[in-house]
């Protein structure tokens, strides 16, 4: 009889656990839908909208502080995220992922079509292995995560270097190892949606804690996507010259 009543509490686990992580990857699916949709938005106003086209000229001026502003969201994010409202979490990420998408149309006026497509569906079936892999594996990813984060500075770092710099080797160098780096992230980062899963339970359940770390979780794999979609984007564009 406790047998059963064990595996029965398994199985709701199991149930929750299932929940939620479909809650996470459907948070990252609609960052990414959102963001897809506002670069048709200003494609398509280009030809049929001067205003819109008047807009994004404008906002060309202004990439820099737009970067900078999406750096600071991020960063409030991640410092509010266990006093912020759920609401005001879903917010801003869904304003992250908007923004993000005035960007994303001049990466997409500046490749090809075919190169662009390419890329996209690479990254999904990367994606989604990775990802895949980080929700069925048992081995703590503890000391890989820390890794990962150390080898971001550095890649942060180089990147920095090469502005100035402007070495096509080092250009080939970083876009190799940011995609190794973000496919880590994104089997470390699936595996932590787990952990915050547990913790919420041990928590008492499902709460506003619980809702933020889902979009932080969230807010997490849509970046690894993009990243590993612009990392690509780069390798096969230089492969083409």
């Amino acid at each position: 009889m406790n047998f059963e009543a064990s595996r029965d509490r398994e199985r709701v686990d199991e149930d929750g656990l299932n929940r939620y992580i479909a809650g996470v990857f459907g948070w990252t699916f609609l960052g990414l839908f959102v963001t897809a949709a506002t670069v048709g938005f200003f494609i398509f106003g280009l030809v049929f909208s001067p205003a819109i086209a008047n807009m994004l000229a404008f906002s060309l001026q202004y990439m820099l502080f737009l970067s900078i502003a999406q750096f600071g969201l991020v960063m409030v994010f991640s410092m509010k995220i266990q006093t912020m409202k759920p609401s005001s979490a879903k917010l801003l990420y869904l304003f992250y992922a908007m923004s993000n998408g005035i960007f994303f149309t001049w990466v997409a006026l500046s490749f090809n079509v075919d190169v662009l497509v390419l890329s996209f569906l690479i990254t999904s079936i990367s994606f989604g292995s990775m990802a895949l892999y980080g929700y069925y594996t048992k081995s703590d990813l503890t000391s890989m995560g820390n890794i990962l984060k150390m080898a971001l500075i550095g890649l942060i770092i180089s990147v920095v270097a090469n502005i100035f710099m402007q070495s096509s080797t080092l250009d080939l160098i970083i876009c190799i190892a940011g995609l190794f780096i973000f496919l880590g992230l994104t089997v470390y980062d699936t595996k932590k949606i787990k952990d915050f899963y547990y913790t919420s339970v041990s928590q008492g359940g499902e709460s506003d804690l619980s809702k933020n770390l889902a979009i932080y979780s969230a807010l997490g794999l849509y970046l690894n996507f993009i990243n590993i979609f612009m990392f690509i984007l780069r390798l096969l564009s230089n492969s083409d010259d």
